[in-house]
């Protein structure tokens, strides 16, 4: 099966080729080619940098197979291109779109070009406008959008290689990391020093673009300095969807520091239990939670919080079942 799909997101693309073509044996493709934008197909960027950011076959390599090679280095994989010349020349049997600004443009492109094509929406993120007229089959990331009966809608966890976070006792040194892109933009910026005025026995640490600290890259050197790490702030306002970030912290067994109610309802709430597998500031004073972090960053403790964390993720998620549900969902989406 071959599945067209944009690109806006290294770790859903990542997620997507982990489950069409490691998993099911499927081709993936993306768009590569400033046609793409100039017909009006690929919208989501007017501004002509971005564009040649993501379409620019120039930052691809062309193989010997004719096709256009992008290499991820944060993912550490090649995404499949096509030109809009390729695309027309090929038979697709899914149109995937990812981001809002496609929604009609995919499912005209869809219609248009590829009638025999199953048009689906996938949403990753929180607040995304829906117009479900045109959406026949839905895959939910974040747990936030039910849906019409009339769609066929499945809710799925965004595979990452589990393989790369795997578990390792906390380290002894008293750490609390940040991976927030854009942190300094954000209403907890302050908030952060004022917690890192009051915990000076702690390495802090702000990762992510813009970050005090500088971008980690690739994925495995991220899941390396989340291992290394006795906390994972993580308080995201606005904007979170699915969160990657929060599941990787599970994953590798690290408790997070956060404000539970910014993930009520989301495929990330399950996860987190006050003093269990996390430390929600948004219940008590900046004073108490100064003192129930240094209560909890005391070894024996740290050490079942973030048992309690890698036991929570794996009874919660589980990319091998769910992998299972995708693949019947695939193979009876909806015209």
């Amino acid at each position: 099966m071959k599945v067209f799909a944009d690109y806006h997101h290294g770790g859903l693309f990542h997620s997507l080729h982990i489950l069409l073509c490691e998993r099911f044996g499927w081709e993936l493709f993306r768009p590569t080619g400033l046609e793409w934008a100039e017909k009006g197909y690929w919208l989501y960027s007017e501004n002509p940098p971005t564009q040649r950011q993501y379409l620019d076959p120039s930052n691809c390599v062309l193989r010997p197979d004719g096709y256009y090679y992008w290499r991820d280095s944060s993912e550490e994989i090649d995404h499949k291109c096509l030109t809009w010349d390729q695309f027309l020349e090929t038979d697709i049997d899914v149109i995937l779109c990812t981001v809002y600004q496609h929604s009609y443009s995919f499912f005209e492109l869809c219609k248009k070009y590829k009638p025999q094509a199953k048009f689906v929406r996938l949403v990753g993120n929180s607040g995304e406008p829906i117009d479900w007229n045109v959406i026949p089959n839905f895959i939910d990331t974040t747990n936030l959008y039910p849906g019409p009966s009339s769609t066929n809608r499945i809710v799925w966890h965004q595979e990452f290689p589990d393989h790369l976070f795997y578990w390792q006792d906390p380290p002894k040194i008293k750490r609390i990391r940040s991976y927030l892109n854009c942190f300094n933009e954000t209403p907890y910026y302050p908030i952060w020093h004022q917690y890192k005025e009051r915990l000076p026995e702690f390495e802090w640490k702000m990762h992510g673009l813009n970050g005090d600290d500088g971008f980690i890259t690739p994925v495995s050197a991220l899941a390396e300095s989340m291992r290394n790490t006795s906390f994972i702030w993580h308080i995201k306002q606005h904007g979170e969807g699915y969160g990657h970030i929060i599941h990787n912290a599970f994953a590798v067994g690290r408790p997070v520091i956060t404000v539970k109610s910014y993930y009520q309802g989301k495929l990330a709430e399950p996860l987190l239990e006050d003093e269990v597998t996390c430390l929600d500031l948004g219940v008590r004073s900046i004073e108490s939670n100064v003192n129930r972090i240094n209560y909890f960053s005391e070894p024996e403790r740290l050490l079942k919080m973030a048992q309690n964390c890698r036991k929570r993720f794996y009874e919660m998620v589980n990319f091998d079942k769910e992998a299972d549900n995708l693949k019947v969902f695939f193979n009876n989406l909806r015209p």
